[in-house]
């Protein structure tokens, strides 16, 4: 599957996922579990920051000279992946991924939106080479390229859209408790 129609499939995703939240209350998408963790809007708040760290879409280009990947990174990248495919909590890798909490749905959702076209755009017009380049970054595997980085924002949204389905079904639940 080429980048842009796997990046189609996870536009299918997060779409499915603003529809879900979309129709709540936003004092319910602003409350946090009873846990501690985020709120549904932090969740989204993340996803967006994660995007907007890793491609720097569409303030911050890629790099102009790509540096050398060096066989740390690759093993970082396969770290990560791991992390967001076994679904392992940690921390946000850099202080930048951690949401303020204080924007509201629409406001995150059109920076989405913008990241998204960003980025579609711009692999639009890689060559099959320009794919391979490292033009990204990422706070633990360092450079990445374009297969790369779809295949980790791929990953990572699926994660937390687990995340987003366990809050929703919590706030149902809250919200039908006598």
């Amino acid at each position: 599957m080429d980048l842009l129609a796997r990046l189609a499939a996870i536009e299918v995703r997060r779409q499915a996922l603003l529809a879900r939240v979309g129709e709540m209350d936003p004092a319910a998408l602003a409350r946090r579990p009873p846990d501690g963790g985020w709120s549904l809007l932090e969740v989204i708040e993340h996803l967006v920051l994660v995007e907007e760290v890793v491609l720097g879409a569409p303030d911050r280009p890629p790099y102009e000279h790509p540096p050398r990947r060096t066989l740390g990174n690759r093993l970082r990248y396969l770290m990560v992946m791991g992390v967001l495919r076994f679904g392992i909590d940690v921390r946000a890798p850099s202080r930048r991924m951690v949401p303020a909490g204080d924007a509201d749905l629409a406001a995150l959702r059109q920076r989405w939106d913008r990241n998204q076209a960003w980025f579609r755009a711009h692999l639009a017009d890689l060559d099959p080479s320009g794919a391979r380049r490292a033009v990204f970054r990422h706070p633990v595997s360092g450079p990445i390229d374009a297969h790369q980085a779809v295949t980790m924002l791929g990953a990572h949204l699926a994660r937390h859209d687990g995340q987003v389905q366990r809050l929703l079904d919590a706030a149902t639940a809250h919200a039908g408790a006598p």
